[in-house]
């Protein structure tokens, strides 16, 4: 059996923004050279992390250089003056090597740009954008709302081809953050949308 993942591109951005998920993204990579899991990768996921690096990589510097500050402030009033100026002298060097870029944020950019080289994209055929379209039409998730979803729109009729072609006893998942497109509204948001739950059977 092997577990087949289309993981959003909320999902891969919000990755890199926490240290505590590397090795999250060293488990993926291994799993993925073993063949435990296979990704689903759309060319649009790619695309649209593409778009969003740079953004990205400039707020989760700017949020560590802010913790930095906020914790070499706690530092400073340690009564131990050699205590307080060594840890200071360290935070220091590891604020700066934030500052020009040695950052986790970097770290986890490499990483999943590597998972990405290792996985077939999947290109977004005229079939996929007619149908995303009809969605579109109908405003159905994940349209429901007011915004423009057809990046949305096309990563889960891909998920929907994905399914029509799945062999054996393939496990296929779809992992999101983005629960106000996707989820029920209102409620578990583990829980699709109702124009989606036909999708997801639970067990394959």
């Amino acid at each position: 059996m092997t577990l087949r993942l289309l993981i959003d591109t909320s999902v891969w951005l919000d990755l890199t923004k926490d240290p505590r998920q590397l090795p999250l993204l060293d488990a993926l990579s291994r799993m993925q050279e073993t063949g435990d899991i296979a990704l689903i990768l759309p060319q649009v996921i790619i695309d649209e992390f593409a778009r969003n690096r740079e953004r990205v990589v400039t707020s989760s510097r700017a949020s560590m250089l802010s913790h930095f500050k906020h914790t070499k402030g706690i530092v400073a009033q340690l009564q131990t003056e050699e205590d307080r100026d060594e840890i200071l002298v360290r935070l220091d060097e590891i604020e700066h090597r934030v500052a020009v870029g040695d950052d986790v944020a970097n770290e986890a950019l490499i990483q999943i740009e590597k998972l990405f080289a290792a996985t077939i994209s999947i290109a977004t055929s005229d079939r996929i954008k007619a149908r995303a379209a009809d969605r579109a039409l109908a405003k159905v998730a994940p349209f429901h709302r007011s915004a423009n979803g057809m990046g949305d729109a096309i990563i889960i009729e891909t998920y929907i081809d994905i399914l029509s072609e799945r062999a054996g006893d393939d496990v296929i998942a779809f992992v999101t953050h983005n629960t106000r497109d996707f989820s029920q509204k209102g409620s578990d948001t583990r829980l699709p949308h109702p124009d989606l739950e036909a999708l997801f059977d639970g067990t394959q």
